[in-house]
Formats: structure tokens, C-alpha cells, sequence
């Protein structure tokens, strides 16, 4: 999202969550507030945690002028795809997957990247090709609410040392977010090819098992009480001791040799 007469920004997350808000200042004196995340919560006895991503933008001062851009890629960036659009959303056609973004925002706007003003509440849901059956701001606010919670009942059972306690509160989110849902594995990185910095070259594809390093963090999940994670990673590593190739250093995420 680009602000008009951008000047200034402020980044922090929600006390003992994954909920991030971002806070854009222009030179005009508008102010803009971005609220990120990805929905996680406990529902009929398992967990939701669906391929969506949740944005809010919401005006706090003045009149801030915005531009949305979405662009999507496919296949490692080597194609951009085909775009069509509803009256809501906008569908993202790649050769093998479809993705959605579901908005109140004006679309002809987003397609088009042209500012416009932002008065009221924006949501934007990024997700598979599937309808939103309920109404955005209702969803977006049971989501975040049911998210947040989520978050900190988890923190609160944890075992962490007084010392240096908000450091590891973010560690042990960032450790839960590199949980493998299908595998119990954790990923070295979530990200790809995104530069260490400005105008760097593209980072190597880092969402990978390594295994040795991380059996070296067994005794830190035991003792700082990540039981869930910690029975899952030895799970893990069993499918991985039993398959009938021998063991590897790294395993790519959906455990093909790599």
C-alpha cells in the first residue's frame, strides 16, 4: 500500500500475538493505520488455520490518499498469471492455482493502481478461490478477535524465564509460525528470495527441514514448555528415521529430497 505524501512509519505487534500493526504518517498529517494476520483459532475440536491473510486499513487522521497494489506470481516469479474480477473481488489465475482477494475496496482501483481516498474501514482477504459467505467486517473482526485470543492463551502457558521475556514470547511465536502444519517440521524460513537488504540480491530458497539443527532445539522446546510443538517435531523426525531412503540433512517442505 502506497499513502500520498508518505513520511514516516511505526511498526509493532499486538501484546503477545502475530497480529501486526503498521501506522503510515503523511506530510499533510494523515494517518493510516494496517492491521495483518493470519487467522489461527480452535474450531469443532481442531484447528483453523486456512490459507488466508487478513488486511485492515483504517483511516486515524485526516484524509489519507492510498494506492493498492496486488501482484501476485506464480512458479518461482516466472509468470504473472491472468486476472478477472467480480463485483467484490479479484480472482489471480496462475497454471496450477487460483487465488482470490475479497475487498470493499473500489476494484477498478486496485487493478488499475490508482489512489484513492480512503474514508472508512478497508478490508482486503487474500485467500483460495472461494466465496466469502458472511460480511467482510464481521469476519475480519471475529477472526482477529478469536486470533489474538488464541495467541495469548497459548503464550500463557508457556514456561519462559523473567529474564528477557518479551524477546522470547516473540521467539516462541515465531517458532509456532515455522510449525509445519502437515509435517510437524520446522521451517527454516518462511520467506523467499526477498533481499537481506536495499537493492541486495535475492535471498536462496529457504523453506527447508534442516534436521540436525533442529533436533538441537529439542531441549529448548521441552524446557520452555512448547509441548505441542515439541511432540510434533519427534513425530517428524520418526516419518523421517522410517522412510526407506536413508535420513538427509535437509528435506525440502513437502519432504522431497533436496
Amino acid at each position: 500500500h502506497i499513502l500520498e505524501g508518505f513520511s514516516g512509519s511505526e511498526q509493532e505487534y499486538l501484546t503477545n500475538t502475530a497480529v501486526l500493526v503498521t501506522t503510515l504518517y503523511s506530510r499533510d498529517g494523515d494517518v493510516l493505520e494496517i492491521r495483518d494476520f493470519a487467522p489461527r483459532f480452535p474450531i469443532f475440536n481442531r484447528m483453523h488455520s486456512s490459507f488466508q491473510f487478513f488486511r485492515i486499513l483504517t483511516p486515524k487522521k485526516g484524509d489519507p490518499q492510498i494506492t493498492i497494489r496486488v501482484r501476485p506470481t506464480f512458479n518461482y516469479n516466472s509468470t504473472d498469471g491472468f486476472q478477472t474480477r467480480g463485483a467484490h473481488h479479484i480472482r489471480f489465475c496462475g497454471p496450477k492455482e487460483t487465488w482470490r482477494v475479497t475487498t470493499n475496496a473500489p476494484i477498478a482501483a486496485i487493478i488499475d493502481e490508482s489512489p484513492f481516498l480512503l474514508q472508512e474501514k478497508v478490508y482486503l482477504i487474500l485467500g483460495s478461490d472461494e466465496s466469502m459467505q458472511s460480511p467482510l467486517d464481521d469476519v475480519s473482526s471475529e477472526f482477529e478477535r478469536k486470533t489474538s485470543k488464541y495467541w495469548q492463551e497459548w503464550i500463557a502457558q508457556l514456561s519462559l524465564p523473567l529474564e528477557y521475556q518479551d524477546v522470547l514470547i516473540r521467539a516462541a511465536i515465531t517458532l509456532k509460525l515455522l510449525t509445519a502444519e502437515e509435517t510437524g517440521g520446522l521451517v527454516s524460513s518462511l520467506t523467499l528470495a526477498i533481499p537481506l537488504g536495499e537493492h541486495g540480491p535475492p535471498t536462496r530458497d529457504e523453506r527447508v527441514y534442516r534436521i540436525m539443527e533442529e533436533c538441537l532445539a529439542i531441549g529448548v522446546l521441552r524446557d520452555y514448555g512448547m509441548t505441542e510443538i515439541y511432540r510434533r517435531f519427534i513425530k517428524f523426525l520418526k516419518n523421517v528415521c522410517m522412510r526407506p531412503s536413508e535420513p538427509q540433512m535437509v528435506y525440502a517442505i513437502h519432504m522431497m529430497d533436496s
